[in-house]
């Protein structure tokens, strides 16, 4: 699942071993404020959106009995070149006394001709001590195809690594698709990042994408976001797929309302090769 559109439908093998692979059509991911910061996110993976990004990073989130994350993200133009449409997520404390952090996130995409797919996936995050936590996904992949067998599935695994370094720096790894059912090549995708604040109300963070080149789409991304006392954030970033792939600049903003600041509202715009917005809605 490594942000990737079809324009065809075909089978759903061949759907999930493409779906890294090089293609010829728009690219993006999932979350209005990572998009906005040019998808590097997965050194940061602070929000409910974590469940994608880097799923370790959900141990960040409160971790209060009762208390839950959740977020829904809406892609608001060119729905006919942009892969993902929908995104939901939801994240809560595993055990009411525990650290540990479970979620579930479900993504509606688009492949064209009116078809889609639906990636469905688990989440657990574990720490494994004060700075370092370990996470993984349990993912189904499944057809939605006018014709498609409807019980047609490929499942795949996810692994992901958060620490924080200290206060000011932070890093991450997922990998992607490490395990999986397909009688295929390895499809695994390593997603090194880090972050870095230079304050308390700014960060700074990169992600390097296909860092095995085992694509052909190695590329370094870059964000930037800053706090404004008003409560709005604004954020910028360049975002990458390949050498010679589609790229992009980013820009945002979002804002946290409310006496209890408990609901954000975020807004992306990539620009270039992907030109679309996208909306997202948060509610903690």
């Amino acid at each position: 699942m490594g942000c990737k559109l079809y324009r065809s439908a075909g089978s759903l093998m061949v759907l999930a071993v493409l779906v890294l692979a090089t293609a010829q059509s728009g690219f993006a991911c999932v979350g209005a404020r990572a998009l906005a910061m040019g998808g590097a996110f997965v050194g940061l993976a602070d929000d409910v959106s974590a469940t994608y990004w880097n799923p370790a990073g959900l141990v960040q989130l409160p971790n209060k009995a009762g208390q839950t994350n959740f977020t829904w993200m809406h892609t608001a133009t060119n729905r006919d070149k942009i892969n993902y449409q929908e995104f939901w997520s939801f994240a809560a404390p595993a055990t009411p006394r525990g650290k540990s952090m479970v979620g579930m996130g479900v993504i509606q995409e688009n492949i064209g001709g009116g078809d889609e797919l639906y990636w469905t996936w688990i989440s657990l995050a574990t720490p494994l001590g004060s700075k370092l936590a370990l996470g993984t996904n349990l993912k189904l992949l499944s057809e939605s195809v006018l014709g498609a067998n409807p019980d047609s599935s490929e499942t795949f695994v996810d692994l992901a690594l958060f620490s924080r370094i200290n206060d000011r720096v932070s890093a991450g790894l997922l990998v992607q698709n490490m395990f999986d059912s397909l009688d295929a090549p390895a499809m695994d995708n390593w997603r090194p990042g880090l972050a870095f604040r230079p304050d308390s109300n700014s960060v700074v963070s990169l992600e390097l994408y296909d860092a095995t080149n085992n694509f052909g789409l190695q590329a370094l991304r870059a964000g930037y976001e800053r706090i404004l006392k008003n409560g709005w954030a604004v954020r910028g970033g360049w975002y990458m797929i390949g050498k010679d792939g589609f790229e992009a600049l980013t820009f945002g903003t979002g804002r946290v309302m409310g006496k209890s600041r408990r609901t954000a509202l975020d807004l992306a715009v990539m620009m270039g090769d992907i030109d679309s917005v996208f909306l997202s809605l948060t509610v903690r």
